[in-house]
């Protein structure tokens, strides 16, 4: 079965992208594991997925993998009705169960799944629309919940395909699923970068390339049929399909799982079902971990035992060693062992893991050059967990480790394609089975970056093919450190973005600003990776608009369409943005002279330590039960209530306008999250509030509403005293 792009009239195999002959050891397709664990694992290993809503309990929520196999071959039955082998099919369910249905019911037809970011509003449309139309979908899979919301904010914006609710399949359709042909060559899925609102990059990854990758991941880190995998993780990531969805399948064993507006309500919320569940694998970027460490309470550790955690992988984003000596340090109270941690690297163009390092002592590095002909220097074997101040003021890289099994990374100095001798700093390329078909559709660009060579070999090595990653690092003694992120790609809480996509939603925020005069880059704030947008003024819009509007028009565009605030927005006076001798933005020289304090700033607004939602501190005990505040303050006094916490908890300087969107209020994702669960636990709600609830209330007025229907409040005129009450 060769998937053709039939809608764009050309076609190609996949023999295009795999001319290196590797040697698959795994002779099997994603469908041969799921019949396998379906057969093997019957009566005891399943997926249990935790909702956190109180209202149900793990075991309603739980499925096992023979159960699986049959309600994913009854969505496979409903796909072979009318669809045709390697036909590209969009899951659109929200995370949990019905998910890992959908992706399973896709794997037993033949199709090829496309799992996509869930589309919480109608600005989410454009960019679903693009990997509609790239990707060619047929149909759509996802919950009846979401089917009519999905059409009223297509319907102007974009045609949708068919659509199936994976929760009303009729289990009894199985009976009627016929297992189709299929090769380690097919694709199973195609991945789409985060970033997509521009010129979408589909990743295609056959089912070689997959259990490729998932067998050597399961051999690094030492997986067996008794290890307990727990995941809050996107479903739709790479990182959290393979750990959620296939590594279990592989090895027959059980996975706990939440969603990640769960942990990022409450991140003791995985601390506790760690120990709960007595999971052996944990999974996170970077900011995860940093999450736990500022959020969780020593009083919420009672109880807590971590001891049985083997592995605690870190990877997505650049690993920072103080954030996981300091999660050592806290939670080794309660068990948890700084050997345990493993940091890695990968990509979804390696399917997922590329290198990790296995080792209880860690090596860092330091004293590197931000220059590509730099070097590293100083290594030094730690502890996650040392004492900072034995190891004095390194600047530290954090170690990697090596390749996985049969894979080569190697360093290149990306003009010369000559590869660089240990310590020295250039861009990191990496070859093995488990490099990706390709993106899907983009030709040339596949040639380029795929089928790389290093120039110099006089071996056989010369012959092969390596992938071209666009990050910068250096290998030492074979282990790898990464330095920084591929010039066109920002990376914030473990998600990607592409830069020119964050840089056009800047400069169609406003009618005062323009094209080509504004970059995008990640910076290092505080020991985290941080959104920064610098946009160029024109004569025009110094003279004719206020810095302030311009500043809140980039930040409520951004939140907008990708569900990020930026940290830092400057606003530069015109004609001094760094450009090459062709005229063309250099992000890397702006990036520079942003930290050297070299850039001519017109105006400048930064996040401020409201703004990082340090909510434990914010949080008040609201009297129990609600009615004793109506008593005292009167009918409505939720409503000033909810202006006053708002203005509190978003760090902003006056009340907040009942009709102003959470857009122009500076909410994004994580804190549209972290908000819902502060007023969960200060109104004691039980059931708490959907950790989403801010996605679906446009405004502060619409969720006063909510809450005061939720509670069964009266309605009348607002009432101040609430504030001097509770406050």
């Amino acid at each position: 079965m060769t998937p053709d792009n039939e809608f764009k009239g050309d076609k190609y195999s996949f023999k295009e992208f795999s001319s290196t002959p590797y040697d698959y050891d795994i002779k099997a397709t994603l469908l041969d594991v799921l019949e396998s664990a379906a057969e093997k694992g019957s009566s005891q290993a399943g997926f249990t997925f935790l909702p956190f809503q109180g209202s149900s309990s793990a075991a309603e929520n739980r499925l096992r993998f023979d159960e699986l196999s049959r309600r994913a071959g009854a969505v496979a039955a409903t796909l072979q009705n009318f669809c045709h082998p390697g036909d590209r099919i969009l899951i659109l369910c929200p995370s949990g169960l019905e998910y890992i249905i959908a992706f399973y019911g896709c794997v037993m037809a033949g199709v090829v799944a496309v799992p996509a970011y869930p589309v919480r509003n109608a600005h989410h449309m454009d960019r679903l629309k693009t990997i509609l139309s790239d990707a060619g979908v047929v149909a759509i899979l996802t919950v009846s919940g979401a089917i009519d919301r999905l059409k009223e904010w297509a319907s102007k914006v974009t045609d949708l395909p068919r659509l199936i609710a994976v929760d009303m399949v009729p289990y009894s359709l199985s009976s009627q699923w016929q297992r189709p042909r299929l090769s380690q060559s097919d694709l199973v899925f195609i991945q789409y970068t985060s970033g997509t609102t521009g010129s979408p990059k589909g990743v295609m990854v056959t089912n070689a390339q997959l259990l490729a990758n998932v067998s050597r991941i399961v051999s690094t880190v030492g997986l067996t049929s008794k290890s307990v995998l727990l995941s809050w993780l996107p479903q739709y990531h790479d990182m959290g399909l393979l750990v959620g969805l296939i590594i279990p399948l592989y090895i027959v064993a059980d996975n706990i799982l939440f969603s990640p507006a769960a942990f990022l309500q409450r991140p003791a919320r995985w601390l506790e079902a760690i120990s709960a569940f007595k999971a052996t694998l944990i999974v996170a970027p970077n900011f995860g971990y940093r999450l736990c460490n500022e959020r969780v309470k020593q009083a919420e550790l009672e109880g807590i035992d971590l001891s049985t955690v083997e592995a605690a992988i870190c990877g997505a984003e650049i690993v920072k060693f103080d954030t996981l000596s300091i999660f050592a340090k806290k939670f080794g109270s309660v068990g948890f062992r700084s050997s345990s941690i493993m940091p890695a690297y990968g990509m979804a163009e390696a399917v997922l893991m590329a290198t990790c390092e296995t080792g209880g002592l860690h090596a860092i590095c330091s004293n590197f050059a931000a220059a590509s002909s730099g070097r590293l220097a100083d290594i030094s074997q730690v502890h996650f967990g040392d004492d900072l101040k034995k190891i004095g003021e390194l600047t530290a890289s954090v170690s990697c480790g090596e390749a996985i099994p049969d894979h080569t990374v190697c360093v290149v100095n990306p003009n010369s394609l000559i590869e660089l001798e240990s310590g020295e700093i250039g861009e990191i390329w990496i070859s093995g089975p488990s490099i990706a078909a390709g993106y899907w559709g983009k030709h040339e660009l596949n040639a380029l970056l795929f089928r790389a060579r290093i120039v110099g070999r006089s071996d056989k090595a010369n012959e092969t093919e390596f992938f071209r990653t666009g990050d910068i690092g250096t290998l030492i003694e074979k282990k790898l450190y990464v330095l920084g992120r591929v010039k066109e790609m920002v990376v914030v809480r473990g998600r990607n973005f592409f830069s020119n996509d964050l840089e056009k939603t800047a400069s169609d925020s406003h009618p005062a600003l323009g094209a080509d005069r504004v970059i995008a880059f990640s910076i290092d704030l505080e020991g985290d990776e941080e959104l920064a947008i610098v946009h160029e003024l024109s004569r025009a819009s110094m003279r004719a608009e206020e810095s302030d509007a311009l500043i809140a028009a980039i930040r409520r565009s951004v939140i907008t369409e990708h569900g990020i605030c930026p940290n830092m927005v400057i606003l530069v006076s015109p004609a001094t943005l760094p450009r090459t001798t062709s005229g063309k933005l250099q992000r890397g020289k702006a990036r520079e002279m942003l930290i050297a304090g070299e850039l001519k700033v017109a105006a400048s607004w930064r996040s401020s330590p409201n703004d990082q939602m340090t909510l434990d501190e914010l949080a008040v005990d609201v009297p129990n039960p609600i009615s004793g505040i109506i008593e005292y303050c009167g009918p409505n006094s939720l409503h000033d209530y909810l202006v006053k916490r708002s203005q509190q908890a978003l760090g902003l300087k006056y009340p907040p306008e009942l009709t102003a969107g959470w857009a122009d209020l500076g909410v994004d994702s994580l804190k549209a999250v972290q908000l819902s669960e502060l007023l969960s636990s200060e109104l004691h709600l039980d059931p708490p509030l959907p950790a989403t609830l801010l996605f679906d209330q446009p405004n502060l007025a619409s969720l006063t509403l909510f809450i005061e229907e939720r509670l069964g409040i009266p309605k009348s005129s607002p009432n101040s005293e609430i504030v001097e009450f509770l406050i």
